[in-house]
């Protein structure tokens, strides 16, 4: 999980214009992942008693990487299968921890080469150049 956001994060560092706001984006983006999202999808099972999101919630999961790592844990022993109850509310496909391990390495993998080469970004105005950190600054002798 840490790697998926460290992805994000790499990702969200190369689109922003300067450190501050990708600092922000990122911290902001792991608070909608970790926080936002699931409140928002549990928000729409309760307003709707359940009657729409019910079937597509497992797959609207897979959207999260903190609900994959989750899930991932969750279906990767027996006894916390059986022991959770989830076996009859998550579909059989989504309990196999091969996929759930392939889905994880995609958000892990797919934000890492988005961000190629050519960037448009203006240079930090206030980040000095290279020829200014290498003059040497005049030393002051005792008279």
């Amino acid at each position: 999980m840490g790697l998926s956001f460290l992805s994000l994060a790499v990702l969200v560092s190369v689109i922003a214009r300067d450190r501050t706001r990708a600092s922000g984006a990122a911290i902001v983006l792991w608070f909608l992942f970790v926080l936002v999202f699931d409140l928002v999808l549990l928000g729409v099972l309760v307003a709707t008693a359940g009657h729409y999101g019910g079937e597509s919630l497992p797959w609207l999961l897979l959207l999260n990487p903190t609900d994959v790592f989750r899930i991932l844990n969750v279906f990767s022993t027996e006894d916390v299968r059986s022991a959770y109850g989830l076996v009859n509310m998550i579909p059989p496909l989504l309990t196999n921890v091969g996929v759930l391990t392939g889905v994880m390495l995609a958000w892990i993998a797919i934000p890492s080469p988005l961000p190629t080469g050519d960037s448009d970004h203006e240079q930090d105005s206030h980040a000095p150049s290279l020829p200014l950190l290498r003059r040497r600054i005049p030393q002051r002798h005792p008279a």
